[in-house]
């Protein structure tokens, strides 16, 4: 969900029972966007989810967070991929 940070607290106290009993197979990605996500959103996050920050910075910082993170993945890409999604990235 892109622009998590605009959603106001009743749009949360219907996300938090995702999260507390999740559907097999079905990943919820937040991304904060602008705004600020509701409190109780965090907290459910926090408690079952996984929470990551990529607020790293720029330019060298930026592009060693994201090595970093395709090192450790489970998915291997190409040169080429790993490119394009930095490039992307930085769009954002």
């Amino acid at each position: 969900m892109r622009d998590a940070g605009r959603l106001v607290a009743a749009d949360a106290a219907r996300l938090v029972p995702c999260l507390e009993d999740p559907i097999p197979g079905v990943v919820l990605v937040l991304v904060a966007g602008g705004g600020t996500i509701p409190a109780s959103l965090v907290k459910a996050v926090e408690r079952w989810g996984r929470l990551v920050d990529t607020a790293v910075g720029t330019g060298r910082a930026r592009t060693q967070w994201l090595v970093d993170r395709l090192h450790d993945g489970p998915v291997r890409l190409d040169v080429r991929a790993a490119t394009m999604l930095g490039s992307t990235w930085e769009g954002i």
